[in-house]
C-alpha cells in the first residue's frame, strides 16, 4: 500500500521526512492513515478508497412565492358498485374409513409349556 506521508515518521530504520512516499502493508498502511501520520497516494484508491469532500453549492437566492389561488374543491368521484363475490366453502375431502382390526385369536389353553 502506497502512502504519503503527513508527519514525519520512523520506517524501514530511518526517519521519513513528510511530502516523501513509502510502501507498506494492508494493516500498517490503515494504522498510520487513521493516526494521522500518512494518507493514500491517489493511484493506489482501488484498496482503501476515501470520500472526497464535496464542494458546497453557492445557494441560489430564492424566487418570492406567489400567493397561491384558492383551489377550487374537486367534485368527488362516484364510487363503483362493488361486485360481491361469495366465497366458496372450502371442502375438505372425507377421510377413509379405516379397516376395523381383525381380531386376534386367542392362544390356546395347555398348549404352550414354557419352563
Amino acid at each position: 500500500m502506497k502512502l504519503l506521508l503527513i508527519k514525519p515518521n520512523y520506517f524501514g530504520g530511518t526517519v521519513i521526512s513528510e511530502g516523501n512516499t513509502i510502501e507498506t502493508d494492508e494493516q500498517h498502511g490503515r494504522e498510520l492513515i487513521k493516526k494521522g501520520f500518512a494518507k493514500l497516494v491517489e493511484n493506489d484508491t482501488a484498496a482503501l478508497p476515501e470520500p472526497e469532500p464535496e464542494p458546497e453549492p453557492e445557494p441560489e437566492p430564492e424566487p418570492e412565492p406567489e400567493p397561491e389561488p384558492e383551489p377550487e374543491p374537486e367534485p368527488e368521484p362516484e364510487p363503483e358498485p362493488e361486485q360481491e363475490q361469495e366465497p366458496e366453502p372450502e371442502q375438505e375431502p372425507e377421510p377413509e374409513p379405516e379397516p376395523e382390526p381383525e381380531p386376534e385369536p386367542e392362544p390356546a389353553k395347555g398348549k404352550n409349556k414354557k419352563g
